[in-house]
This record gives C-alpha cells, structure tokens and sequence, in this order.
C-alpha cells in the first residue's frame, strides 16, 4: 500500500479539533432529552415487538453500545443490534414491518445501506428513527422522528465527537424504553450529565495519550480486548487505528483472547489494549493480565480503576477513566483517550488523520 505523507501542525486538524469537541456534542444531546423521551413515548404507544438498531462502520458500534439497556433492563421488546446491509439481506425480510421500529444512525444522513434499510422497512409498516449529525439529511426526511446532534457535525472523514453523540442520544432512547420504573431511569439519565465533567478531564490527559502514541510508534500491531460494556469502544478504536495510521489492529472479547489469539505469544511486535471495568468481570480480567504478561505480551490498560490497593500492585494503569457511573454510559469515556492516541500516532507517522487513504467521507452506494 502507497500512504501519502503530509506534514501536519497537530493541534490544527478537522480530527484534532473535533475530538476536542466531544463536550459540546455531549451538551447538545442532553438538552435534547425531553425530545429524545418523547419520541420514547410515541414508540411505546405503538407496542411493537422488535426494535432494530442499524449503522454501518464506526455507526454500527454506535448501535452496538446504544441497545445494551434494552438487553440488559425488564423490556417488552427484542432489541437488536445488526449492521444495515444485514438489516437488508436478511432481518427485513424475517416479519411483517408492523411490529417493528428501526432506529438508524447515521452520521451524514446519507449512508446507502441506512437509507436503503429505512425504505424497506417502511414499506412494510415499520416505524423508523433517524440519529444523524445532519440536518436537512435524506434520513431526516423518511423517518418518523429524527434526533439530529448539529454540533456533532463533522469535516473529517474520521468519526470521533459524532460516535459519541449519537452512542449517547442512543442509550437514553433505550433507557426510556426499557420496563424501569420512572425513578429508575431517572437515575441513569441524571448519570449522563456527568459525562460532561469527564469527558473534559479526559480530554485535560492530552500529554499522556501522545507519550502513549510516541512509545509504540514501532508497533504495527494492535489488539483491543473489552467485555459487553467496553466492547464498542474497543471495536471503534480498533478501526480508528486502521484509518488513521494504516495499522492491523483487532478487536474481541477479553476471555476469547484465550481460546486461539494466544498462540501469537511468541510475536514481540503486538500490544494488547485490555480495557477493564470495574465490575463483575474484573478478577477474571486481572488474571488475564497477569497471565498474557507472563507470556511475554506487552499489555497496556485503560480502566476505571485506580492504584494504591495491593491487591493491584503489579498492575500497569496506563490509562484511567475518571468515571463511576452507569456502566452504559463506560463505551463513551473509554473510547475518548483512544481517539486521540490514534490521533497522535498518525501525525507522528505524518499521516493526515482528516482525510485517510481511500476512504470518503459519506459511503452513498449500496
């Protein structure tokens, strides 16, 4: 492969910028939230039985991470998470439209497969919402409702403020569908507002995230592991490597790693990123850890965790979140600090982050 290299003032960057914008999009999407219960209210009226949320690329993690309340609270509904193409081939096709609600994100509202998932299932009776970043958008105007996160617009090919935004709006849809008694989902919905206070002290740690980038600039190889709540964030920052620094990066679940994936142990040119939660999954992670470092893996972490404890002395906190929140809301604050490693590491490697090789900005066909 031929990469064009450019040299780039850092901190002057579409990408740079907009990662650094990701507090302004949070704001806008919590005023939104009396819209967004709304539209929850409508949906509820109209009983469905399965409610799809669709994306493609870096949006359908953004659906991945949106519909876990929906799996994880007392619902009435199904909810799914597919990407839109197999929305299309096969899950249009499985019932009659009437008992199902498609919720579509799409950053520029323009995306083939979405727009082309919407009409199908309209056409069968489905009721259908757009979450898009664009307004006046062609998603915008064959819904039934839209969420539209104008500050989540962006000029770089690469999605960082609007996977956040639209992840967020998402979540606090699901979270107003769920079976939760009223308090419940007060609870939780107040939770996100203080995402606004962490994102920006996440966003203060810019020093380290470039020491990070600067340390493995040699490595070619990423892993990111995560369990159900940091998974999404896990995929996303592996594709962000891929876009913005050309790197063969991959994602999984945490414990799968083991079943296969450590037979690369005896590869030096690897880093695994094991995002752990402070959790029911945490000791089984901490062995982990201890395990792949006995292997010889070099291991660097990104948790809610913080040192001090013996029980954790041994491990390496590379990154912490400062977030003790709903564990819903733990894909929006991990993702943050990877963006902008990745972010980093393509423009010491003079990669332009902006406008990455044979990519474009908005995908139309499908």
């Amino acid at each position: 492969m031929v990469v064009r290299f450019v040299k780039i003032n850092e901190q002057t960057t579409h990408t740079y910028r907009e990662i650094k914008e990701v507090p302004l999009a949070i704001e806008e999407v919590l005023g939104k939230i009396p819209a967004i219960k709304e539209i929850a209210e409508y949906l509820q009226e109209r009983k469905p039985r399965e409610i799809y949320y669709i994306g493609c690329g870096s949006s359908y993690y953004v659906a991945y991470g949106a519909i876990l309340p929906l799996i994880f609270e007392p619902s009435e509904y199904i909810g799914r998470a597919v990407p839109a193409s197999e929305f299309i081939w096969y899950y249009s096709k499985k019932n009659e439209g009437s008992r199902e609600v498609v919720v579509a994100f799409s950053r520029s509202g323009e995306t083939g497969e979405i727009i082309e998932a919407v009409k199908r299932a309209k056409e069968k009776g489905a009721i259908a919402v757009g979450v898009t970043c664009t307004k006046g958008s062609t998603l915008t105007k064959i819904t039934d409702y839209s969420i539209v996160i104008e500050k989540a617009f962006e000029n770089s090919f690469v999605m960082t403020k609007s996977y956040v935004s639209m992840q967020l709006a998402g979540i606090l849809l699901s979270v107003h569908l769920t079976g939760l008694r009223d308090t419940e989902k007060d609870k939780i919905i107040e939770d996100a507002r203080n995402l606004l206070t962490t994102a920006s002290k996440i966003l203060d740690d810019e020093k380290r995230y470039r020491s990070i980038a600067e340390e493995d600039l040699h490595v070619e190889h990423f892993i990111f592991l995560g369990t159900t709540f940091t998974h999404p964030s896990m995929l996303e920052a592996s594709l962000k490597f891929k876009e913005m620094t050309y790197s063969y990066a991959e994602a999984m679940h945490a414990l799968e790693f083991r079943h296969g994936p450590i037979a690369l142990a005896k590869r030096k040119d690897i880093v695994i990123i094991l995002s752990m939660l402070n959790d029911d999954s945490l000791e089984a992670l901490i062995r982990l850890y201890r395990n792949l470092v006995e292997k010889g893996f070099q291991v660097r972490t990104i948790s809610n965790l913080y040192g001090g404890s013996q029980k954790f002395k041994d491990i390496s906190f590379d990154v912490v979140i400062p977030w003790e929140g709903n564990r819903y809301y733990a894909s929006l604050t991990y993702i943050i600090p990877l963006y902008l490693v990745a972010y980093y590491r393509a423009v010491l490697k003079n990669y332009n982050p902006d406008r990455p090789e044979h990519l474009v900005k908005v995908v139309k066909e499908f």
